[in-house]
């Protein structure tokens, strides 16, 4: 087997492919390493795919799509990341190719960032911190919050949000859920409410996206439903910043209408001169929900395990299917 890892050397690719994975993968075939220092080119790529069976993709990487592949046979793109989305195409299935991710794992440490912003978000933990820092102590009028019995509001329904809920019913949560992909019989089984985006916005204390970014979700959170939110509810956004009006959203924040914790953003990295940076009512994460940095070498793992059952013929256990490209992410 001929596997080809486009991730250049550096730091990055260091913390995917520890010693022992890098090992393991050069057991499993011959193993081409990118040691440009750079990225390859599409040319490039397209060069080096004609005698490769294993593509390794990751963040910033060109992808393998079907106008590339001169002929139909077994391949396998292994993508060190979640959406493969902006790695692949449909015609690039039709060929033959295979295609698997380390997104379980991204997709349960972005569940457990959450999970995270949504309890420091509602117990005000930044705030307390900064003020016994500089010297207070909460007065009896103390105000935050408890996740317990509270209604929670999830659009999207993909690995992140499946890996979140959970986490919420163990506190309780009545969970509102707004998703195309999900049948009346599904939220049943979920012991979930399906709901349109309208009743979510006004009614629920929390309230987390968790859509793909892709042609039909960029904008889909207006400023028309982010006027909706209740008086000190709490917003969430570890999915895409493409998702939500953020001039309206830094518009209503500034107007103290409710609280938001913030990871991702439509410029990134954030500008410092940025709305969100002068804003109290905004915790401000620099993408960073997941994976968490010491899970790295797991999602690495994760890839490699998947390159040797490709190899011994065996089905792949993360295999992404072609129709899951259309509510995936599109840009990486």
């Amino acid at each position: 087997m001929n596997i080809l890892v486009l991730l250049p050397e550096g730091p990055v690719r260091d913390r995917f492919f520890t010693e022992e994975n890098r090992m393991e993968l050069e057991c499993l075939g011959t193993v081409t390493w990118n040691c440009l220092g750079r990225h390859y080119s599409q040319e490039e790529l397209r060069e080096l795919l004609g005698g490769t069976d294993v593509v390794v993709t990751g963040w910033g990487t060109p992808g393998v799509k079907g106008s590339m592949i001169k002929q139909v046979r077994r391949q396998l793109l292994a993508h060190m990341g979640g959406s493969v989305a902006p790695y692949t195409d449909q015609s690039a299935f039709d060929k033959g190719l295979e295609v698997t991710c380390a997104n379980e794992i991204f997709a349960k440490s972005v569940a457990e960032g959450t999970m995270a912003y949504i309890l420091a978000g509602l117990r005000q933990i930044p705030f307390w911190d900064r003020n016994l820092k500089a010297g207070e102590w909460r007065n009896d009028t103390f105000s935050n919050h408890s996740l317990m019995k509270k209604r929670v509001g999830i659009t999207g329904y993909g690995a992140v949000a499946r890996n979140l809920l959970p986490l919420l019913k163990a506190f309780d949560a009545e969970i509102l859920l707004n998703s195309s992909h999900l049948s009346e019989e599904d939220c049943s089984r979920l012991k979930v409410k399906q709901a349109s985006l309208d009743e979510i916005f006004e009614t629920c204390d929390v309230i987390s996206l968790h859509n793909g970014l892709n042609e039909e979700t960029g904008g889909m959170i207006t400023r028309r439903l982010l006027e909706k939110i209740k008086k000190d509810a709490l917003f969430v956004n570890t999915a895409r910043g493409g998702l939500v009006d953020e001039e309206a959203l830094a518009d209503l924040l500034q107007a103290e209408r409710f609280y938001a914790v913030l990871d991702v953003y439509q410029t990134e990295p954030l500008p410092v001169n940025s709305r969100f940076c002068k804003l109290s009512r905004a915790i401000l994460m620099p993408h960073m929900a997941g994976p968490a940095s010491d899970l790295y070498g797991l999602c690495g793992k994760t890839v490699v395990e998947e390159i040797a059952r490709f190899v011994r013929g065996e089905a792949l256990k993360y295999e992404v299917k072609a129709e899951s490209l259309s509510y995936m992410t599109a840009k990486g």
